[in-house]
């Protein structure tokens, strides 16, 4: 008798044990979602993007790296927003192209500056979330899916100005470089172009970079999205073998002073004209 009042006293742990199991599982399972910038979230810039922009707390995140209000990412992008509507000359009668336009906040405040705003980005996620950010924001704002990673959804000479902002610091450098030859392909001549990248040779900039550099997973592998590192004279080669001319009055492309208040501290940035096009000196075949 005393072995059978002593079982039903057991069946709970049983139980209990049960659910701490099922729970370890399904934090271990294929279908648990990985943290934000792990390499699992993509090994491609779509599928990368769209994982981290899955909820609007993701994309605040992927975005800001924090969730952030409404209130708060406005104010808090306004002063670059002036810069580059001042630095692209942007007006009711341009023509405005932004890659990589993320949950909307520089469609909000730059669109309706202009006659005509297209906010482009690789996520569809991201893309739905700037169309509902921005539905009364006024002005002609329409938004495209990119279906890869070059502008071939737009046909030549279509803007009078292509900006990315915090975009190209996250894909590969050749990545870049494609991004800023398709650039100028789409502006038209007289067009310009804006694009943000983080400086490595800044304090700020390499304490970034140093963090990053610990955070390989066991296999080595890093994050497709994750931020890279330039300096200021490739960045000017760059731009050059692209065929866009640098524009002194706006570029921000020297090492400035560790200020973390203000926006360039640890930021370069190329502003530029179109010009000619560049000769890559490979009419006679690449270099082996």
């Amino acid at each position: 008798m005393r072995e059978r009042r002593a079982a039903p006293a057991a069946a709970p742990r049983r139980r209990e044990n049960m659910g701490i199991r099922d729970r370890l599982k399904t934090l271990f399972s294929a279908e648990a979602k990985p943290p934000p910038w792990h390499p699992d979230r993509g090994e491609d810039y779509t599928t990368f993007w769209t994982s981290m922009s899955q909820t609007d707390a993701e994309a605040q995140i992927a975005t800001y790296g924090r969730e952030v209000g409404d209130a708060e990412r406005i104010q808090t992008c306004r002063y670059i927003a002036r810069y580059i509507i001042e630095a692209l000359e942007i007006n009711e009668t341009k023509s405005v192209l932004e890659v990589g336009c993320g949950i909307g906040t520089f469609a909000y405040l730059v669109g309706p500056k202009a006659k005509r705003y297209v906010g482009a980005d690789i996520s569809p996620h991201m893309v739905e979330r700037a169309r509902a950010f921005t539905r009364d924001a006024g002005g002609r704002l329409e938004f495209a899916v990119l279906s890869r990673s070059d502008l071939s959804n737009f046909a030549d000479e279509t803007f009078d100005a292509v900006f990315f902002e915090a975009v190209l610091m996250h894909v590969a450098r050749e990545d870049a470089f494609n991004y800023l030859c398709e650039a100028r392909r789409v502006l038209k001549p007289a067009g310009r172009f804006y694009a943000s990248f983080q400086n490595l040779l800044q304090p700020l900039g390499f304490k970034h970079f140093l963090r990053l550099a610990c955070e390989a997973d066991q296999t080595g592998r890093h994050a497709i999205g994750r931020v890279r590192f330039h300096t200021a004279p490739e960045l000017r080669h760059l731009a050059k073998m692209a065929g866009l001319e640098i524009d002194p009055r706006h570029a921000r492309l020297e090492l400035v002073e560790n200020d973390p208040a203000r926006h360039e501290a640890r930021t370069l940035t190329i502003v530029a004209a179109k010009g000619e096009p560049p000769d890559w000196g490979v009419a006679d075949g690449w270099p082996v």
